[in-house]
C-alpha cells in the first residue's frame, strides 16, 4: 500500500544510466510502502503552535514512522526541510528540489521538530538564514541523490541541501565554522549552531535530551495486528 498515488520519477542527473534509474525507481517504491496503514499523529494543535513561531530560514524536521523510509532512515525524524515563507518550505525528494506548502505535512507526518540558528551567530543571525534559504531556492528542479553518498551539488537528499545551504551561508558572512557532510536528518539535533525551538505533541525529551516517540514502533505493529485480526 502506497501513501497516495505513486508518483513517476523523472528527474535525473545527467548522464544517468539505465541501471541507476531502475534502482531509483525500485528504491523510491520501496521506500513509500505504507506499512501500517493510520491516520498520522500531527494535530491542528501542533500545526497553529508551530506555525505562529517560524522564521525564515528555520530547519523543519519531520518522521513518517508508517512508511518503509522510516524503518530504514537512522534517527527520531526522516526527513529535512527549510523554511522561507508564507507557507513554503524547500526540501529534495524523490523526484527533486521542490517547494511545499507547510500545511501538507501535517497530512502526512508523525513527528515534527523546529531548530534555529542560536545565539552563536548573534547579529549575522538573519543574513546566515536568508543566504541559505536562497541557496536551495537556487537548486530547484535539481535531481535527487540515489546514491545517497554525493558531496557534489548537482543532485541532493534532503538533509544535503539543508546542509550545504548553511556551509554556503557561513562562508557568505565569513564564519569559521567547520561543516561535515550530514546523511541523516536527526543529525542536525547535534548540531551546536542551531537551537531547538519547538516538537510536536507526539514527541517527548527524555532527561538526556533525547526526542522519543509517544507511541512505540512496536506498540503500533501490535494494535495494527490485533485490529486486523478482529
Amino acid at each position: 500500500m502506497f501513501s497516495g498515488k505513486p508518483k513517476i520519477i523523472n528527474n535525473f542527473p545527467k548522464n544517468t544510466t539505465k541501471i541507476y534509474k531502475i534502482g531509483a525507481i525500485f528504491i523510491f517504491i520501496l521506500t513509500s510502502v505504507v506499512l501500517f496503514p493510520r491516520r498520522n499523529l500531527l494535530k491542528l494543535d501542533d500545526y497553529k503552535k508551530s506555525y505562529k513561531i517560524l522564521q525564515k530560514g528555520d530547519i523543519v524536521l519531520v518522521g513518517d514512522f508508517v512508511e518503509v523510509s522510516g524503518l530504514i532512515i537512522r534517527g527520531v525524524v526522516t526527513h529535512a526541510l527549510i523554511y522561507d515563507q508564507d507557507q513554503k518550505l524547500i526540501h529534495a525528494v524523490g523526484n527533486g528540489v521542490e517547494e511545499i506548502e507547510y500545511k501538507k505535512l501535517f497530512k502526512k507526518y508523525d513527528m515534527l521538530i523546529v531548530i534555529r540558528l542560536s545565539n552563536l551567530f548573534s547579529d549575522k543571525k538573519k543574513s546566515v538564514a536568508s543566504q541559505a534559504v536562497q541557496y536551495c531556492k537556487k537548486q530547484i528542479g535539481k535531481p535527487y541523490d540515489f546514491t545517497f553518498r554525493s558531496k557534489n551539488e548537482e543532485s541532493f537528499v534532503c538533509s544535503q541541501l539543508v546542509n550545504m545551504a548553511y556551509k554556503h551561508a557561513y562562508l557568505e558572512n565569513e564564519l569559521d565554522i567547520t561543516v561535515s557532510h550530514i546523511l541523516y536528518p536527526s543529525d542536525f539535533l547535534k548540531r551546536k549552531e542551531f537551537q531547538h525551538i519547538f516538537h510536536s505533541g507526539s514527541l517527548r525529551i527524555d532527561k538526556y535530551g533525547r526526542y522519543i516517540r509517544k507511541t512505540p514502533l512496536l506498540k503500533r505493529l501490535v494494535q495494527y495486528i490485533v485490529r486486523y485480526l478482529r
